[in-house]
């Protein structure tokens, strides 16, 4: 281990010459890794998902049981918190569900659920406050060539 003019501790963290705080082995191979793991995400990215726009709206089906139909929706960085509805509208066919979820903040893990309704006729989302980012909205349920509304 190199450590030119810091003291060494294999199982610490330091800073200058003085130890910050004892971590534990997967937190210094998480720490590690980080970089790996983003020059992977970097590297090979998925498919984009087609972006969703407040006020508009998209139709779709869940033609395939366990299909989930994703969509981003970006609220613009430098504007103020955005308080929405999302309405899933499936006026035939099985219940639906419409969730909004956020990206995992390590980047290393699924995306974090925030919110879900189901319904058979309508599922809503009343008044999200969603700060400025990117969010995914999906949609599923059971397969169905029924389409569904979205907006």
């Amino acid at each position: 281990m190199a450590c030119a003019g810091h003291r060494c501790d294999p199982i610490g963290v330091t800073f200058g010459h003085a130890v910050i705080g004892r971590v534990s082995a997967l937190a210094v191979a998480l720490v590690l890794l980080a970089p790996l793991a983003s020059m992977a995400q970097e590297a090979s990215p998925g498919p984009a998902l087609p972006p969703i726009l407040p006020g508009t709206t998209i139709t779709g089906s869940i033609d395939v049981q366990y299909e989930r139909d994703a969509y981003v929706l970006t609220i613009d960085p430098g504007e103020p918190a955005a308080l929405l509805d999302i309405r899933l509208i499936a006026p035939r066919g099985p219940a639906r569900r419409v969730c909004v979820e956020a990206s995992d903040p390590t980047g290393l893990g699924s995306p974090i659920v925030l919110v879900c309704a189901t319904g058979e006729r309508a599922a809503i989302l009343r008044d999200l406050l969603l700060p400025p980012g990117d969010y995914q909205v999906v949609v599923d349920g059971e397969a169905s060539p029924d389409v569904y509304a979205l907006g």
